[in-house]
């Protein structure tokens, strides 16, 4: 009976250890970069690449909670965030960049945004591409024309917390 009741508890004892360490290590969070830099920085880097002459007179806007329907059509919440959009209401550009208080919050965020971003905001344009990206705790909208999209998301996934 001794060795019955020593034999459970060792397998419950490597049981609690195996799962304690599995859920350690499938945390992503820790491996998530964390941006904690200037988001004008960023979305300066974001447009690295791109010619002035493939790229409207841009005006930068920081998004709040009274004004992020106009750039999302949705009510959101966000630590903070920016946007750049085309100075001129008839061309289809819109970069906003959003930071999280972390990467799991960034990332409910990104599918919100996702859900409800929408392309057609010029009412008589419409942008090429919309794509929606993550990475840490910052979020990516991009809408605008197609090659100017793909080069500002690539951007995105080379920029350093």
């Amino acid at each position: 009976m001794k060795k019955l009741f020593l034999m459970l508890f060792a397998c419950l004892t490597l049981t609690a250890f195996a799962a304690c360490g599995g859920a350690a290590s499938s945390s992503s969070e820790a491996s998530e970069p964390t941006f904690e830099g200037n988001l004008e920085d960023y979305m300066t880097a974001l447009y690295d690449g791109i010619s002035e002459e493939n790229l409207p007179m841009l005006m930068n806007t920081e998004i709040t909670a009274e004004n992020v329907s106009m750039f999302i059509n949705t009510e959101a919440e966000f630590k903070d965030a920016l946007a750049s959009d085309a100075a001129i209401g008839s061309i289809a550009h819109s970069v906003c960049l959003f930071r999280a208080e972390n990467a799991e919050k960034a990332a409910e965020l990104a599918t919100l945004i996702d859900e409800n971003a929408d392309p057609r905001k010029w009412v008589c344009v419409e942008a090429e591409k919309k794509e929606v990206a993550q990475r840490g705790n910052l979020v990516l909208l991009v809408m605008t024309a197609e090659s100017t999209a793909d080069t500002i998301l690539a951007n995105f996934d080379k920029l350093e917390a």
